[in-house]
């Protein structure tokens, strides 16, 4: 039953404040041991795809609440691209890592979603218009 509750049963409301997504390729061989079965790399040649996710998050809420109920942090999410095995047209994102810097959305992401969450600590910085962050790594002490 739990299952179930971890597919998004809220709709949600929340602003990006900033957000940055990379693709990269990787050589096959780097990506399929972080797959399981049922599932293969969605490639290009000899080539699979990771792509990487950092959002700042402003009023993130359940949708019938006010913003002014809303929590504002960091996320970071790291996807591989794939496919159903024997199924080339049906294609999806295989959810590697998920990183936030609140402890309150490590609670609540997880027990809502099957994202994953870990802590982290991180900083956005933006002078003026120039946005030279984020940057992101593990929280010091231990979750």
């Amino acid at each position: 039953m739990l299952h179930l509750l971890k597919r998004h049963p809220l709709p949600v409301s929340a602003f990006f404040r900033h957000s940055l997504v990379l693709t990269y390729a990787f050589p096959r061989n780097v990506l399929e041991p972080l797959l399981p079965s049922g599932l293969t790399l969605d490639t290009h040649g000899d080539l699979g795809f990771l792509a990487i996710a950092m959002v700042e998050t402003e009023r993130l809420r359940p949708s019938f609440l006010p913003a002014a109920f809303g929590r504002s942090f960091f996320l970071s999410g790291y996807r591989i691209f794939t496919r159903f095995s024997g199924a080339s047209s049906q294609r999806g994102l295989r959810i590697v890592r998920s990183d936030t810097n609140h402890q309150w959305m490590v609670c609540a992401g997880n027990l809502l979603t099957h994202y994953h969450y870990r802590l982290c600590e991180a900083e956005l910085r933006t002078p003026q218009t120039n946005c030279t962050g984020p940057f992101a790594r593990p929280a010091r002490r231990p979750i």
